[in-house]
């Protein structure tokens, strides 16, 4: 066996009969498996930069060269070894990549309940700023941590944690309502939304809303799957009793059936009619 080592600093290893058996490269990443044409076929990487150790099959069509890793994410390199595609083991794929080895789009596929979707993507200092297709906006810095996002409708979510949740929103006037904002809150896998009217409505995990309490003491509960509560708890107030109703939907109209016995009805413009 005959040992070279090259000017960069790799160490290339040949059999008796010249066949190229192994080249350890600066990095300790070691290629083998070479072909008659002298291509390596697997390469075994070191752990660095926090990254784990891994390995990749390495194949080639045309002039481009194909990584497969052991996660099976899929890299490929053109014949000046800048990447022209990477595809993670999710199915996710960056597209478009810049001579500095930047993805510039991604297509996302279908997963978790959520449509497949896609992203043009930016760069604004060490930010990396993601512009879905359904209008959304979100922001990483240079670690990969969500620092901004704004959601198609404007609504403006701010102040992120370590997790990736937010703890602030700005959301602009819609639907004949004014513009307001909220503190977010985390407890027992619920989300809280403390509103700037003194209000506060909690989601579960998944989005349903499962309270709301009015800046007024009120306390709607017991939420059905369309957002509408069947109960309500009313504190006493200007000079009037505590009390509470069930709650029903008939027609488009919206029924109190107070716990005195007595009913009244709103139609959809939250006018009494009965």
């Amino acid at each position: 066996m005959t040992t070279q080592t090259l000017s960069d600093g790799s160490v290339v290893e040949y059999a008796a009969d010249g066949t190229l058996l192994k080249e350890t490269a600066p990095d300790g990443s070691v290629y083998t498996g070479f072909d008659t044409d002298g291509k390596a076929h697997h390469v075994s990487i070191p752990a660095a930069d926090g990254n784990p150790a891994t390995s990749a099959d390495i194949t080639y069509t045309g002039d481009h060269t194909i990584y497969t890793y052991a996660d099976k994410s899929v890299i490929t390199y053109d014949a000046d070894n800048h990447i022209t595609s990477e595809k993670l083991a999710d199915g996710t794929e960056y597209t478009q990549f810049d001579t500095d080895g930047r993805a510039h789009h991604i297509n996302i596929p279908a997963a978790d309940g959520n449509p497949a979707t896609s992203a043009e993507i930016t760069y604004t200092g060490a930010d990396t700023v993601y512009h879905y297709s359904d209008g959304s906006t979100v922001t990483y810095d240079a670690g990969n941590n969500i620092v901004d996002q704004k959601t198609s409708d404007g609504s403006h979510y701010s102040d992120f944690d370590g997790s990736g949740q937010a703890h602030h929103v700005d959301i602009p006037a819609q639907n004949g309502n004014p513009a307001t904002s909220a503190d977010i809150t985390y407890a027992g896998g619920n989300t809280l939304y403390h509103y700037s009217d003194g209000s506060i409505v909690t989601y579960t995990g998944s989005g349903g809303i499962v309270d709301e309490k009015l800046a007024d003491g009120s306390d709607y509960t017991r939420f059905d799957t369309d957002g509408k509560a069947h109960h309500v708890d009313i504190p006493a107030q200007n000079g009037n009793p505590a009390t509470s109703a069930d709650i029903t939907y008939d027609d488009g109209n919206t029924l109190y059936h107070y716990s005195d016995g007595s009913t009244v009805t709103y139609n959809a413009d939250n006018n009494i009619i009965d």
